[in-house]
């Protein structure tokens, strides 16, 4: 924010003026106070005080107590008083991305990782601030975030380490784009259902990883929910080749069915991307009539390889970024031929697709993916289906940007 001071023809220099001592020749009238903006924290709330007393300085001048009130309004904005961020007592979920990345710098520098410097708070920069609270003593001055599990949650094997082990002679994830290139739509479809429930999937995303979200329930009082994610998006093949492959929602509710998971909200898919291990840069493909072939599941398959080594992300690491997520949603309720397609998230957080229900329920391009989610959540420690806390008023809004969700599976 930059406001520059008011010109009053006077020669004093707002910068030379004392703010710690009252003027003996303040202005008979007040200067119209400046509305101070909700989303700055309490310390620069205090300036801004400080501020106003200090206005008398003035003597007399309207015009240059509004230019000494925004200049340092100014410099309140851009730089906030100092403050122990470890501590002090807001709701970071609720805090400008300029504060969480302070937070997130001071909690890195004291040697408490919170994951990427990116303004986001999500679980790993929660995680770091309640460790961080915990090492300066006993009793946080700040609000914890959430209750400790009775049993901590660890990263765990997925609904899909119950597949069988990979059929000897499967198709890699290249054969098998091979084989199927000239099927048509539905035959194809039941040849992804098929090798993925006879176990022809990739060993790495046998291996769940947790992903933990903290908030206030409806009831004001702060809830851990933990879920169990599948790394990566559904792919067939095996460690060394393979490909994440689309599918419709009617065979990715299918496989869901199997294996006791469920698709994700946006919401869950947010979280997912902030606590992610590699965040890929989207990597679109030139749009054409190809997008729903095998040659473009291929040719994208290969660019996000390429770019996963590029930066160093191993398989089998919590990945996001790559893929648009096939969603629920309650918008599915009076749209059930459609797919709810959502995410494909930028280094800024923000995602390409914003939720979509423009395709049909039969499509599915070289874009999209299908993560899956394990039907039993911990919330606060204690075991829970997904669909019951999805539907739960107090705790809904957690999981879902919807409110409860009335739509827990794709029609």
């Amino acid at each position: 924010m930059t406001v520059s001071p008011a010109s009053s023809g006077s020669t004093r220099d707002v910068r030379d003026l004392d703010f710690d001592r009252p003027s003996p020749t303040a202005p008979d009238a007040p200067v119209e106070a400046i509305e101070v903006p909700e989303e700055v924290s309490s310390p620069t709330r205090r300036t801004f005080a400080q501020v106003e007393e200090g206005r008398a300085v003035a003597a007399g001048d309207r015009a240059l107590a509004e230019g000494v009130l925004r200049a340092r309004l100014d410099t309140a904005l851009d730089t906030p008083a100092a403050e122990d961020l470890i501590q002090a007592d807001v709701d970071w979920s609720r805090e400008p991305p300029p504060r969480v990345r302070a937070l997130q710098t001071e909690l890195d520098d004291r040697g408490f990782d919170p994951g990427p410097i990116d303004g986001i708070y999500g679980p790993r920069t929660a995680s770091a601030l309640d460790r961080a609270r915990a090492a300066d003593g006993p009793e946080p001055v700040g609000p914890v975030d959430a209750p400790t599990p009775t049993t901590p949650v660890v990263d765990g094997p997925t609904p899909l380490a119950g597949l069988p082990p990979r059929p000897a002679g499967a198709p890699t994830g290249s054969e098998f784009l091979e084989r199927t290139a000239g099927l048509d739509p539905a035959a194809r479809e039941e040849a992804i259902a098929s090798e993925i429930l006879s176990g022809n999937i990739p060993d790495f995303l046998r291996d769940g990883r947790n992903v933990t979200i903290s908030g206030a329930g409806a009831d004001g009082q702060p809830h851990t929910i933990d879920l169990s994610v599948t790394p990566d998006y559904l792919a067939i093949g095996t460690d060394d080749d393979f490909v994440r492959i689309p599918m419709t929602p009617e065979t990715a509710q299918r496989i869901a069915d199997a294996t006791g998971s469920s698709l994700p909200t946006t919401r869950i898919v947010d979280e997912i991307y902030a606590a992610a291990d590699g965040r890929f840069t989207p990597d679109p493909l030139t749009p054409g009539p190809g997008m729903t072939t095998n040659a473009y599941y291929g040719d994208h398959q290969a660019a996000v390889e390429a770019q996963r080594e590029r930066e160093g992300f191993e398989n089998g690491e919590l990945l996001a970024g790559h893929k648009k997520d096939v969603v629920l949603t309650n918008r599915l309720e009076t749209q059930p031929d459609r797919v709810a397609i959502y995410g494909w998230h930028q280094p800024n957080g923000r995602p390409i697709q914003s939720l979509s229900l423009v395709h049909g329920a039969y499509y599915a391009d070289y874009s999209h993916g299908v993560r899956l989610i394990d039907d039993r959540v911990h919330v606060d420690g204690e075991s829970r289906a997904l669909a019951d806390v999805l539907a739960d008023p107090n705790l809904a809004h957690l999981l879902s940007s919807e409110g409860p969700l009335r739509v827990t599976r794709q029609p």
